[in-house]
């Protein structure tokens, strides 16, 4: 039957003039039917299918992510035009390459029929970043902290595989807590403690998930203060490969829980 319906997108008037959007859903689907989904990256795509050289770069050459962005635009397309009353929904969640399948029907029992056709996508999962800790720091520091917490921030907010609490939203409270995480209606909370020894900053990193009720991710971060930029960006890296691990394949019903659905009730 998916066979039937991946072959009808296909020859859909919306992927009609899209060539690189239909080889681009072909090879996923077959890295999918052969059990490598979550593990497919960016750079082998761009060596196999677009036929880059092994020392492609996507910092300088983002077609995986700039076709991986039309693809979904595409896939929506058609659930909105002639796929609007398929039974199945495929779908490329963001920050990863794995496709999805989605029983549509049985999404919208589920939930008593109240899920508009269109809308069953799954929900990227909230992260919550809360004020960061000053550890053995003087107040002249403060100014150093917060302009670490601010980078770290905006990292993070570029990554497309979570949704980010405002720092606004996290400032309101003095510390972490459990409490608070339910209050911020998120999945995730970051949390982090900055140090100074010798020069050199020591940021203490950890993620506490709702779903789990326990931290889930720590680690410990050190760099120049002149280096700030640099070690930030690499503990977005690190955050982003630990939630790709954690939610690919993204869980439906963890992630697409009766809250998330509020908005997407008719």
């Amino acid at each position: 039957m998916i066979n039937t319906y991946i072959d009808k997108i296909m020859s859909s008037a919306v992927f009609a003039k899209s060539k690189r959007q239909r080889e681009l859903l072909t090879y996923l689907i077959q890295q999918m039917r052969d059990g490598n989904g979550p593990r497919v990256k960016g750079y082998v795509i761009a060596l196999e299918l677009f036929k880059r050289s092994e020392d492609f770069d996507p910092s300088k050459d983002a077609i995986v992510r700039v076709e991986a962005g039309r693809l979904r635009n595409k896939l929506r397309e058609y659930y909105e035009t002639s796929g609007a009353d398929d039974p199945v929904e495929i779908i490329l969640p963001k920050g990863t390459y794995a496709i999805q399948i989605i029983d549509r029907d049985n999404s919208r029992n589920r939930y008593g029929n109240q899920l508009k056709k269109t809308n069953v996508m799954l929900c990227p999962p909230k992260l919550a970043i809360m004020p960061f800790l000053m550890i053995d720091m003087f107040e002249q520091d403060e100014h150093l902290v917060a302009e670490i917490a601010d980078l770290v921030i905006f990292k993070l907010v570029e990554l497309d595989v979570i949704q980010v609490t405002s720092s606004n939203a996290s400032l309101m409270f003095n510390a972490p807590s459990r409490k608070q995480n339910v209050m911020l209606d998120a999945h995730y909370m970051f949390e982090a403690s900055v140090q100074k020894a010798e020069g050199t900053l020591i940021l203490m990193a950890r993620i506490y998930s709702q779903l789990a009720d326990a931290y889930v991710w720590h680690s410990r971060f050190s760099f120049n203060p002149k280096d700030k930029k640099v070690g930030v960006q690499i503990i977005a890296n690190e955050v982003n490969k630990f939630l790709l691990d954690e939610i690919s394949p993204i869980n439906f019903d963890l992630f697409y829980s009766k809250d998330n659905l509020r908005a997407e009730v008719q």
